[in-house]
């Protein structure tokens, strides 16, 4: 067990950022979501926000994005490591998965499995609603869980359907191996 990770009721995401790692954690009963660094002896907090879970991170534009409950919202640590909210993803409840595909960042929610898009422009930004992955009838929650890229796609998981779906996006060339730390020839 590494020291001093009892800090919240539940850690939700992991993500290792800049050197060090980064643990998602959440506390229901007192409003208490938490984003801690470990440094490699203590964890530390890195940002209060106003929520009671941070779900989902995402690394984009070379900063960390961390995914909310219950205010559905993202927020994104800026270079000088404050936090900025980026505006609300439609009127979700909750951004449960994150993952960078194309050079765009893509968030799954809750209560309707819906899929969005961050787009930056003039004005600084805004997410673009993509689709609905999750019809189930007479639930009253669905949920984009999981996100991942393979293979040159964008895969999601859903609850409660239980289902995978795929996306493709432009021309992607992907692989799935790391480089070692050299220059690389790669077309």
């Amino acid at each position: 067990e590494v020291p001093g990770a009892r800090v919240a009721d539940f850690v939700t995401a992991l993500v290792e950022f800049a050197g060090r790692l980064y643990a998602g954690f959440g506390s229901p009963n007192n409003g208490a979501g938490d984003v801690m660094v470990f440094d490699g002896l203590s964890w530390t907090s890195s940002y209060d926000g106003a929520f009671d879970a941070v779900n989902a991170f995402a690394v984009y534009g070379g900063r960390l994005h961390v995914g909310t409950w219950p205010t559905g919202t993202v927020h994104r640590r800026e270079v000088d490591g404050a936090w900025r909210e980026l505006p609300r993803p439609g009127y979700e409840r909750e951004v449960m998965a994150m993952a960078v595909y194309n050079q765009k960042l893509y968030v799954g929610a809750l209560p309707m499995a819906h899929v969005y898009r961050w787009d930056e422009g003039g004005a600084g930004g805004d997410f673009t609603f993509v689709g609905n992955l999750d019809a189930t009838p007479a639930v009253p929650l669905r949920r984009v869980w999981s996100m991942a890229v393979y293979a040159g796609q964008l895969f999601a998981g859903t609850l409660p359907s239980g289902r995978v779906w795929s996306l493709r996006a432009g021309a992607v060339a992907a692989g799935d191996e790391v480089l070692s730390p050299a220059w690389h020839h790669l077309a």
